[in-house]
This record gives C-alpha cells, sequence and structure tokens, in this order.
C-alpha cells in the first residue's frame, strides 16, 4: 500500500512524488549548471594567475639578459668574483629563482634550493622555445621556467634558466575553489529549498483538483471541479475532467435507464407466460384450451427471445465488443432480400410495400449489421401503417454515400417525439385505441449500426401522414452506379 500522499518511491516517498522529482531536477540542472560556471572560473582564474607570473618571469629574463648583454660589452674578461657581483644586483623576488651558465662551465645560481635535478632536466626535455614559460615539477612543488640561450655571436654566449614558485598561485587558485565550493552548495540548498515550495505552490491545483475528484461518487456525478484559469495548464486538466465526468454522468443515468426498461419490457411477457401456464395447470382442460395457451406462450417466447436477442446486441455494441467485418457489400442486394422476406407480413396486413431495385450499389459495411438495420427500419414502417396503406422502399447514390429510404403512409410522429424516436425502449404516443406494438428498440438499433458505420439516420414526419426514415452509409468512391430500375409490389 503507497504511503501518505500518494508517494511510491523508497526513502519514505523521496523522489516518488512529482512535487520532489521538480525539486530534485530543478537542483540537479542548477548543479551541473554551476558546476560548469564554477570549472569556466576556476581555469579562467588559473589563466590569469600564470599569465601574471609569465609577465614577471619574462620581465626578470629581460632585465638579466640586458645586465649580462651590457656586461659582457664593456669588459667581456670579468673575473667570476666580479661577474657575482653584476649579478647580484640584479633585482629578483623572493620566490624566483636563478641559474646561469657560462661558457667554460662556469655557474651561478641565486636560491639554488629551488631548482633541483629533476626541474634542470626537464629544461632539456621542454618544448617550449627559447624565452617561452613552461611549467615543471620541483618535488610536489610547481615551477614556472623560463630560459635564454645566447649564441656565440652574440655579446652573451651562455644560458639563462629563471624559475618562479607557483605555491601562492597554487594557494590562490585553493582558496577560489573552496569559495566557488561554499557558492555552490549554498546555492544549490537555497535552490532546493525554493524549488521544493515553489514546486508545491505551482502543483496546488492539482491537490485541489484531486481531493475534489476524490470526493465525487458515482451516485453523485453531478458535481464539478472549479476551473480557475481555463487557459493554463491545470484549468484546461480541470475542463477535460468535468467532461469526463459529464460523459460518465449521461452513461450511468442511460445505464440506469436501460435497466428499468429492459427489467419493464421483459416482465410483461414473463408474466403473460406465468399467468398462462398456472391457468392451465389449476384443472384439467381440454386439448384446444392448453393448445390455445401453449400458442399464447409461444409467441411471448418469441417476443422474449427478440428483446433478448436486442439487447445482447447493444451490450455487446455498447462494450465494444460487437464484431463488426467491413467489406464492400452490395445495398441493393441487401434492401431486395429484406423486402422480399418481409413482404408476406406486409400482406397479412394488408399493406403494398414496394422497392427499387437497380444496378450494384457497393459500400464498405458489415453486410449482417446492415441487414438488420434496414430490416427494423421496414418491420417499423409495417407496424405502424394502418391496412390499406403503402410502404415504399428506394436506394440512391450521393456524392459520398449510399441512402436507403423508407417511406410509409403509417400515423406519423408527433412533433415533440421526433427527438426521440432512436432512444432505447422509447415508443411515441399511439392514437386513441391503438395499442403500442414493438419492444422501443428497432430504431435504438438502427441508430446504433449507421453510427458504428460512421453514417446517419433520420426521420422526417407528419402525424397522420405517414414517416420517412433515411440512413445513408459511406461508400468507396466510384464502385457503383444507383440507376433504377423495375418496381415490384
Amino acid at each position: 500500500m503507497p504511503p501518505p500522499g500518494g508517494a511510491t518511491g523508497t526513502f519514505g516517498g523521496f523522489g516518488g512524488t512529482v512535487r520532489w522529482r521538480l525539486t530534485l531536477w530543478h537542483t540537479a540542472i542548477l548543479a551541473f549548471t554551476f558546476a560548469i560556471f564554477g570549472v569556466v572560473v576556476e581555469r579562467i582564474g588559473a589563466h590569469n594567475l600564470e599569465t601574471e607570473v609569465d609577465r614577471h618571469l619574462q620581465e626578470h629574463l629581460q632585465t638579466v639578459t640586458s645586465v649580462l648583454n651590457r656586461t659582457y660589452v664593456e669588459d667581456p674578461r670579468l673575473t667570476p668574483e666580479e661577474l657575482a657581483d653584476e649579478i647580484g644586483e640584479i633585482s629578483l623576488s623572493p620566490d624566483t629563482a636563478m641559474r646561469l651558465e657560462l661558457t667554460g662551465g662556469r655557474t651561478f645560481t641565486r636560491n639554488a634550493p629551488a631548482l633541483n635535478e629533476s626541474l634542470l632536466a626537464s629544461w632539456k626535455r621542454s618544448p617550449a622555445g627559447r624565452g617561452m614559460p613552461w611549467t615543471g615539477w620541483n618535488g610536489a612543488q610547481r615551477r614556472r621556467i623560463i630560459y635564454f640561450e645566447g649564441s656565440p655571436q652574440s655579446d652573451f654566449n651562455g644560458r639563462v634558466l629563471l624559475a618562479r614558485d607557483l605555491s601562492s598561485v597554487d594557494a590562490q587558485l585553493r582558496e577560489l575553489r573552496r569559495t566557488l565550493a561554499l557558492v555552490l552548495s549554498s546555492v544549490l540548498v537555497l535552490a532546493a529549498v525554493g524549488g521544493y515550495w515553489l514546486s508545491a505552490r505551482a502543483l496546488r491545483p492539482v491537490a485541489q483538483i484531486t481531493a475534489r475528484a476524490r470526493d465525487i461518487e458515482a451516485h453523485d456525478l453531478n458535481q464539478r471541479l472549479e476551473v480557475e484559469n481555463p487557459r493554463d495548464e491545470f484549468g484546461r486538466l480541470a475542463q477535460v475532467l468535468n467532461d469526463l465526468f459529464e460523459r460518465l454522468e449521461r452513461a450511468f443515468q442511460q445505464q440506469r435507464r436501460f435497466l428499468a426498461d429492459a427489467a419493464h419490457e421483459l416482465r410483461t411477457p414473463v408474466a403473460v407466460i406465468r399467468s398462462q401456464m398456472d391457468v392451465a395447470l389449476q384443472r384439467v382442460r381440454p386439448a384446444h384450451e392448453y393448445a390455445l395457451a401453449l400458442e399464447s406462450i409461444r409467441k411471448e417466447s418469441a417476443y422474449l427471445s427478440a428483446i433478448v436477442d436486442d439487447l445482447l446486441l447493444i451490450a455487446r455494441a455498447d462494450a465494444a465488443q460487437l464484431p463488426v467485418q467491413k467489406e464492400m457489400v452490395d445495398l441493393v442486394e441487401i434492401v431486395d432480400e429484406c423486402c422480399r422476406s418481409l413482404r408476406p407480413l406486409a400482406q397479412e396486413r394488408n399493406l403494398q410495400l414496394r422497392w427499387e431495385v437497380g444496378s450494384e450499389l457497393a459500400v464498405r459495411a458489415d453486410g449482417r449489421l446492415l441487414h438488420r438495420a434496414a430490416a427494423n427500419l421496414l418491420s417499423n414502417a409495417i407496424h405502424f401503417t394502418p391496412a390499406g396503406g403503402c410502404i415504399s422502399v428506394s436506394v440512391r447514390r450521393e456524392p459520398d454515400r449510399a441512402v436507403l429510404e423508407v417511406a410509409d403512409t403509417g400515423i406519423g410522429i408527433a412533433p415533440e417525439d421526433l427527438s426521440h424516436v432512436f432512444e432505447r425502449f422509447y415508443r411515441a404516443r399511439q392514437p386513441a385505441g391503438q395499442a403500442s406494438d414493438g419492444s422501443g428498440l428497432g430504431l435504438a438499433i438502427v441508430g446504433m449500426i449507421a453510427e458504428i458505420h460512421d453514417g446517419s439516420v433520420t426521420v422526417a414526419s407528419r402525424p397522420g401522414a405517414g414517416s420517412t426514415f433515411s440512413l445513408g452509409i459511406p461508400f468507396h468512391a466510384g464502385t457503383g452506379d444507383s440507376s433504377h430500375g423495375d418496381t415490384s409490389d
């Protein structure tokens, strides 16, 4: 079970909530940015300090070579003691060592301990040219080194090596790194606290939406979430949830109404069957009375079976489990077959059934469902057309669809009932003295089949003047022609 607050991660939910993740991402990005900034600052600082050291070394080297050149010009036969006095007058910083090698093997040094053998050896291996500084090591300490080598044609023929201790530079760099680390740590702590606080404020609408949505129950779906700002992300989220609640409310209302209507429809034939059986079993009756009772039970059972089939079809469609196999089928052939199969029922009711047939008119549809829709429209027209009336069925081609039209001269539909005729179990008010026929599911199934095929079904009617139902199904362009031919009665 997840801990309170919706945290599902370890460490007490650390990193398990959006609030923590936003804080961690914000802090991590800021840390990465400051780390890059710190490296850049440290590199710039190191470069500037070394540049300053190099400038001083080059100044010292220029001073030393100037003194030596002047001295040799004035008196090239100086004794070692006199040369040492001249060199001693050269002004060098305390952290700078010098080594002077003259022809004849004479060597002079200042701050000699700063120049060990490894440092002198690196002089020979240095990739830097004459007068170009490089960095060498004197044990564990760094030295910045520069040298000058005179040529036999010059006044001074020898080598000058200057080395400056970089301990002060390293100390400044360490202080710079400590300062950057301290500043970075302080900034990250402040960023983490500030990011946590800001994420809490930013996600407060989500918490409010969550709490409000949790209080909405299935029996109380008429409640809605408050939308403070419909233009931001949270406002759009609340609006989407409100739309979802509205659809759920309609679905629950439809389901409750559907269950109530189904129970009502099923109760009547079941009651009739039970009453017929009870009457038949009360005493011994003649054979013809049993036959009448069984015939009544058979009719009610057939009616009950038809209702169950319709309910099963609607339930599968609502659950998206209705098998639909769309293929190119001939609408004219389907309509012709329906009309021929229902013509005996029309003749039994003294109705004239006319239908127009033509050449092939192909549509992409499930032939079984399309046959069911056409049969339901014809059955509806037959049931609500008085004896002596006429029913006309036609199929025509429109630019983007094929249209099945069923027109009758029946009792018609009142204007207030037109918008409800495709609802489940809805039956329009009947004229006085006329019993209601059917379960109220036939036209609902037609509407459902039209929706499955991305089509539409419409009705036009006037009370006492009949009704016209039009079922439109999109078809494959260029397949079929709707030229009308013979008429069958």
